[in-house]
């Protein structure tokens, strides 16, 4: 599996119908918690990692998003 995909954001959001209490369940991964080693080898890791949410820190942005794939139908399409 490659990266997983960047959420944009304001793109979409968490639907009713339990979907929230469902995100509580993924398995989630702060890289800024991880000391740089564990970092690097997780962001280098092409996918091949349990994770389904992963949460980054950037320098001039605030934090990225990025969710594998197979999560996707949790989210609810806000655009019109």
């Amino acid at each position: 599996m490659a990266r997983p995909a960047r959420l944009n954001a304001g793109a979409a959001q968490f639907g009713g119908g339990g979907r929230a209490e469902a995100f509580d369940n993924l398995r989630h991964a702060d890289m800024s918690t991880m000391d740089d080693d564990a970092a690097t080898d997780l962001w280098n890791s092409g996918g091949r990692h349990d994770y389904d949410h992963i949460q980054r820190t950037t320098g001039r942005f605030g934090n990225e998003h990025y969710f594998r794939n197979t999560i996707y139908h949790l989210f609810a399409n806000t655009r019109s």
